[in-house]
């Protein structure tokens, strides 16, 4: 039932956001409607999730005739790392512009992007078996397990690693925990269990009552990320990773943490607001009426999904589908092939319209930005797991 949603999506993807020879430099982060411009940055993060997409379709429905624009990524994806380790890391870049010709002016690093590839790649390494993803995984592991802190976050004085400076946000953490604890269950490597281990201290520090602190209230950074986001990717990091330790600890955090990211669902549609009365100065995404779509919604269908498949809770295979089916009804469809198949930014529950943004300096999200990760691809990866319980 979600298939049509999935095929605009694709079609959409493949048309406007491949770059030149069916992906053979990347995939494009974004199209901003109120300039009309395709964002030129190509981000290895967004080539992952594509590659996971493509795989989980061709398990659902069959051969899509995609294996060339697999490859592609794929190799664009390694090449990209391999541009790293020429500068003495084996991490992933934030993004090439264009796909090749220089990084971003900061070169900055981001342990959330590098651990939601490795995520990635590690995923279809188990359905594949394709060394070269978990080669690469490993090695992009290997090098943040190398610079993680005594208090469990990731950060070096060695500015030649050129990292970002706010490595103490929540999210941020929360992501390489879960792939750091992902490349333990494919190694049996302690040191990525033990890196994990310290990854997860540093998150239990950081639960104020039934939530997980923010990055804004942590570091004074993300501030256009919503508590909400923080919140359920909070949940998908720790039922990833405890379905692979099965240990009460885990558990008990994410029961600790469930109920106030429950409290975010908006009864009438399914959706995850921003934030509720009680965590509105969590982030500067603080309006109550808004659903951000870039960095929440499909994280939280991941999320609910991810609870589901460890406890077998009906009521979050229900709440999933609810939202499935609330994304369904919102995706794009204005008669404008640039955009159509997509989904805007944020949304307003009040107005029932794509409306509003972050009010902060940086241009992050908002109704007028067209994601390919991050939102549109996360999104078709629920979707897509839905599809596949339905239809087996």
């Amino acid at each position: 039932m979600y298939k049509i949603a999935i095929d605009r999506c694709l079609k959409w993807i493949e048309e406007q956001m491949l770059s030149f020879d069916n992906g053979r430099w990347g995939v494009y982060e974004r199209i901003k409607t109120d300039c009309m411009e395709r964002v030129v940055l190509c981000r290895p993060d967004t080539a992952s999730e594509y590659m996971k997409v493509l795989h989980l379709y061709k398990e659902c429905f069959g051969d899509n005739g995609k294996e060339r624009i697999y490859e592609n990524i794929k190799n664009w994806l390694l090449y990209a790392q391999n541009r790293m380790q020429n500068e003495r890391n084996t991490a992933f870049p934030f993004a090439l512009i264009d796909g090749n010709k220089k990084y971003m002016s900061d070169k900055s690093l981001y342990e959330n992007d590098n651990a939601k590839i490795i995520i990635n790649l590690l995923d279809l390494y188990r359905y594949t078996k394709d060394e070269a993803l978990k080669t690469a995984a490993l090695a992009c592991a290997d090098f943040w397990a190398g610079i993680q802190t005594d208090e469990g976050f990731f950060y070096t004085e060695d500015k030649t690693m050129l990292q970002h400076p706010y490595p103490k946000g929540t999210c941020f953490v929360l992501w390489m925990m879960a792939a750091q604890f992902d490349c333990y269950d494919v190694t049996g490597n302690k040191k990525y269990l033990e890196c994990g281990e310290k990854a997860l201290r540093y998150i239990s520090r950081n639960i104020k009552g039934n939530r997980i602190r923010s990055s804004y209230e942590t570091a004074h950074t993300e501030e256009w990320r919503p508590i909400a986001s923080e919140s359920y990717i909070a949940l998908l990091c720790l039922a990833r990773s405890y379905k692979i330790l099965k240990r009460d600890d885990i558990k008990n955090l994410i029961i600790r943490l469930r109920d106030f990211s429950f409290s975010l669902i908006d009864e009438e549609t399914g959706a995850v607001r921003n934030c509720n009365a009680e965590s509105k100065n969590a982030s500067l995404q603080n309006d109550e009426n808004l659903c951000d779509l870039v960095y929440t919604q499909g994280f939280a269908l991941n999320a609910l999904l991810g609870l589901y498949s460890v406890f077998q809770k009906e009521d979050c295979y229900l709440k999933a589908k609810k939202l499935a089916d609330w994304l369904c009804s919102v995706q794009l469809n204005e008669n404008n092939s640039l955009i159509d198949g997509g989904w805007r930014g944020s949304y307003n529950l009040k107005l029932k319209k794509y409306n509003g943004r972050c009010n902060n300096a940086l241009e992050e999200g908002g109704s007028s930005s067209i994601y390919t990760g991050w939102c549109a691809l996360p999104i078709l990866m629920g979707l897509l797991k839905l599809e596949t319980h339905l239809r087996y």
